[in-house]
């Protein structure tokens, strides 16, 4: 899938729409993304002083935006401190440069009630608890006037109020843990706006459609995850700038809303990605629903504390369809990590078993293979089998002028035991630095495919363990 094809999936009623939010205006130093009406917040009792709480006038401007049918609510330059914004369908939220919407210390709306919050961790299962939310609705967005601004111009942030880690049992009500969480929603623009301080997500999406995201900085890294996607379809993730703790952009599909939903035609192209301590791309850790036609376009990552790519599925997920095409990464703990698990917190009885499947890698390039310390091998690692489920293979993955690289200097060719973690560091020892191999069957290295270290070690290039029904590399 190209990026140009890719946008052909939407309705046309959504560009109609896109094309009627993002114009021009004055100088274009700024894109202003504005409907008629407009709706100044400061109308509606909005101070914008850093000190008075701000998101009752805001809720109001917004109320009556959406029910006059629509329009923008604008933010005039000032610091707007807030607890919980309640988004409503057809209504732009606007900020001007040098607005700021900050999160309060507390009062933000309570957790919502959900009869499936076991199937995965606190802050997946609930979604009111957030700077801004929105659910049920369509056509929504939020619009900055600087996209190139990196820090100062349309700035949201939680400002180290918002949590990390809630838990069931730490969770008191006025607690919050992220900054935009969107459930359900359909025709979603975010653009020009940097987040900051988020707590556990930057952006929260789930069982979202036709999404649009462009020029975004989300500077979560002090935080934890920047970008959850999940059980998503039609989504454009362009030209921003994603950095996490945790993982940065990650697909994932879990069971918070009570059903298993898949995620299709999802687009990650020309963006600068980190994450200082887990992941750069990844799908999972939760993996309900399946995944295909998903491309990973003209990628800049410069550190994964665990893998630069990464696809893992640990609850039955079926990831197919899957495209990474000129992506430069540099230190990664792990440039590419496949792993198949069966960790049974997805429904049914027993839980299924997921698989990888039709991977296309091309002209990637990783070097340095560390991060903070951690130093692991490219991994494809099926499914071994047990209580009763047979041994599933990672399978038919293609690689072009892919070159990975690992610093080297371990001297070991112990073969570890079969793990049932999602990570790599569950993995105790690699018995080769370039590539380590098992439970895979019809992998193939075409066009240039290299390994390099940066220091010998005894080790050789590649390690495949044989799996059954064929071969395990094709050359």
């Amino acid at each position: 899938m190209k990026p140009v094809l890719f946008l052909k999936t939407f309705p046309l009623s959504f560009f109609k729409w896109c094309a009627a939010i993002l114009i021009f205006w004055g100088s274009i130093d700024f894109c202003l993304a504005q409907t008629p009406p407009i709706y100044n917040v400061r109308d509606y009792g909005a101070t914008g002083n850093g000190t008075t709480i701000d998101s009752p006038a805001i809720n109001s401007a917004i109320a009556v935006a959406s029910n006059n049918g629509g329009g923008t609510v604008e933010f005039p330059a000032g610091t707007y401190l807030c607890q919980s914004i309640h988004l409503l369908s057809n209504v732009t939220l606007y900020l001007d440069s040098g607005c700021t919407i900050e999160g309060a210390s507390s009062g933000y709306d309570p957790v919502e009630p959900n009869a499936y919050a076991n199937y995965q961790d606190f802050g997946h299962a609930y979604f009111h608890d957030a700077l801004i939310w929105g659910e049920n609705l369509s056509n929504i967005a939020i619009i900055g006037s600087n996209p190139t601004s990196t820090s100062t111009n349309s700035l949201i942030t939680g400002n180290g109020h918002l949590s990390t880690g809630l838990a069931a049992g730490s969770y008191s009500i006025g607690d919050g843990d992220k900054v935009l969480s969107l459930r359900s929603c359909n025709n979603v623009t975010v653009s020009g706006v940097t987040i900051t301080k988020s707590g556990h997500f930057g952006i929260l999406a789930n069982n979202t459609t036709n999404m649009y995201v462009e020029n975004v900085n989300l500077l979560c890294s002090s935080s934890r995850d920047a970008f959850n996607l999940i059980s998503s379809r039609h989504v454009h993730v362009t030209n921003s700038n994603i950095q996490g703790s945790d993982d940065a952009m990650v697909l994932k599909s879990d069971y918070a809303l009570g059903e298993v939903l898949n995620s299709e035609d999802i687009c990650v192209d020309n963006d600068a990605i980190i994450s200082t301590g887990n992941n750069a791309t990844q799908f999972g850790s939760e993996t309900v629903g399946n995944f295909s036609d998903v491309d990973f376009l003209n990628l800049v990552i410069t550190g994964a504390g665990k893998a630069g790519i990464g696809l893992t599925t640990n609850d039955g997920a079926v990831i197919s369809g899957v495209t990474y095409d000129n992506l430069t990464m540099s230190n990664c703990a792990t440039p590419i990590f496949m792993h198949i698990a069966n960790r049974g917190s997805a429904p049914g009885s027993p839980p299924p078993v997921g698989q990888i499947e039709n991977v296309s890698i091309n002209n990637v390039t990783s070097t340095h293979a560390s991060d903070d310390g951690r130093a692991f091998t490219s991994t494809l690692m099926g499914y071994p089998g047990a209580a009763g489920f047979p041994v599933v293979n990672v399978q038919n993955v293609v690689l072009n002028n892919v070159s990975v690289s690992n610093i080297g200097g371990i001297i070991t060719t112990s073969n570890p035991s079969d793990t049932s973690g999602y990570a790599p560091q569950n993995i105790s020892s690699w018995p080769a630095y370039g590539w380590f191999l098992r439970y895979a069957n019809g992998i193939s290295y075409n066009n240039n495919c290299q390994t390099h270290l940066d220091s010998p070690d005894g080790r050789p290039a590649i390690y495949s363990a044989p799996a059954p029904g064929g071969s395990v590399i094709s050359q």
